[in-house]
């Protein structure tokens, strides 16, 4: 994926979760998830000994329309 396609991605992405203060409810976030072939998340993030990390990692989930672009 070259840059572009990374930044319209984001640009059409979906959180995976509802987020109190980001939605207005979970209604709103059922229909935009549903819109989006984009879905974003943060993981915690480990080093490779598997020890958690003091920060996290965005995690993009691609289907649909974002897997034939």
């Amino acid at each position: 994926m070259d840059q572009a396609g990374f930044e319209w991605a984001l640009a059409h992405a979906a959180l995976s979760h509802f987020q109190p203060g980001v939605h207005e409810g979970r209604a709103q976030w059922q229909a935009e998830a549903a819109e989006c072939s984009v879905r974003v998340r943060w993981d915690p993030d480990r080093s490779i000994q598997l020890e958690p990390q003091p920060w996290r990692a965005i995690q993009v989930g691609l289907s649909g329309e974002a897997v034939d672009r």
